[in-house]
């Protein structure tokens, strides 16, 4: 009997990883007889160079770049393939690098995301994987394009201040002596919304990032204006580009400045990891994430296994923090807030997944048990 572990992540306390080793620690002292496999997953934001560094799909390297801020640097991984790159915007330019204090969203920058490409392109890499999510800046992808030579000015023809702020004054964009043709890159995102409005960047996103009701509109009119020039000057529109929102308007930027293609990360990673063909090999599917709510249902890696789950009729386990809605996919519902508080869970996250495996196992021996 073959069980397959494959949840996303509890944002903010638990990564894929790490969750789906202790799941499968946890179940082999009570369910030895079962066979575990477990696999790191991600929609493209949090946790996506998790997923291919523990399935061994490249070289893991360090490099030292500029961080959320120009005065902050970190030293962010990535994985060579070949001549294949995969990174993460969290990884370089992310909020988890900053306090609550430190958030900064008119002077956060993706300039240290430029600068890993730059390196990248001389060592020979022609294609980029780029996970987008996490970012504590908001800037569109400026910092990032101005690292990679793009030059930004104002209407006397000077360059404009290094800041969100600056793009308020922005005329003219020029295009970067790096040739950046003959390179592939690809943005691998989990949210649809588009650059600007309602459902946008600064609108949804901003307030994550420490922005204030004004700043967010400050933000807005940023992008909004740099969308324009983007049109004028490089003729690419990327109001209308889903996906545009991610990581701060990078996937907006990533179009815009390196052509790049913006992929559903669920799709890519399931693809990229053979998700469906280990999904045909096992007998249960576990799978969760934070919360079970309606947005699992939004293009979510949790929502795709089980679709793929019931595609060929397999047994399905979810397992959450808290559930807020009904799923009729899933055959067993493993919550850790229905047996201990919400306090509890938040503070000792680890303790509270593996007093719930110890109490629920039996019911997991009953659903494999009636095969």
């Amino acid at each position: 009997m073959r069980l397959l572990v494959a949840s996303n992540s509890f944002k903010g306390s638990l990564s894929s990883s790490f969750l789906n080793k202790l799941i499968k620690k946890e179940l082999t002292k009570y369910l030895p007889e079962l066979e575990i496999k477990d696999i790191a997953v991600s929609d493209g934001g949090d946790g996506f160079l998790d997923c291919f560094i523990h399935s061994n799909q490249g070289e893991l390297k360090f490099k030292k770049l500029t961080g959320p801020l120009k005065n902050k640097k970190v030293y962010a991984r990535y994985l060579l393939s070949g001549d294949s790159a995969y990174i993460e915007i969290a990884e370089i330019c992310g909020i988890k690098y900053l306090s609550k204090n430190e958030l900064s969203p008119l002077y956060a920058t993706s300039y240290g995301v430029g600068e890993i490409i730059a390196y990248l392109i001389k060592k020979g890499v022609k294609e980029f994987f780029i996970g987008l999510g996490g970012a504590a800046s908001n800037d569109g992808g400026f910092g990032m394009a101005r690292t990679l030579g793009f030059d930004f000015l104002d209407a006397d023809g000077d360059k404009i201040e290094n800041s969100i702020l600056g793009l308020l004054d922005l005329f003219e964009i020029r295009k970067s002596k790096i040739n950046l043709e003959k390179i592939k890159f690809y943005g691998i995102t989990d949210v649809n919304n588009l650059l600007l409005g309602k459902h946008g960047s600064a609108r949804v996103f901003a307030r994550q990032k420490g922005a204030s009701k004004k700043e967010i509109e400050i933000i807005e009119k940023a992008l909004k204006k740099l969308s324009q020039v983007v049109n004028k000057s490089l003729g690419i529109e990327i109001r209308k580009i889903k996906g545009g929102a991610a990581a701060g308007g990078l996937g907006a930027g990533l179009r815009a400045f390196l052509n790049a293609r913006l992929l559903n990360g669920s799709q890519f990673i399931s693809e990229k990891l053979k998700l469906e063909s280990e999904i045909k090999k096992s007998d249960i599917i576990l799978t969760g994430e934070g919360v079970l709510d309606k947005s699992t249902l939004y293009g979510k890696i949790p929502h795709l296994i089980l679709s793929k789950a019931k595609k060929y009729n397999k047994r399905t386990i979810f397992i959450c923090a808290d559930n807020k809605i009904v799923d009729k996919r899933i055959d067993l519902l493993i919550s850790l807030e229905k047996h201990f508080s919400r306090e509890f869970c938040m503070r000792n996250p680890e303790e509270a997944l593996k007093k719930n495996i110890k109490l629920i196992y039996p019911d997991i021996r009953r659903l494999y048990g009636r095969k």
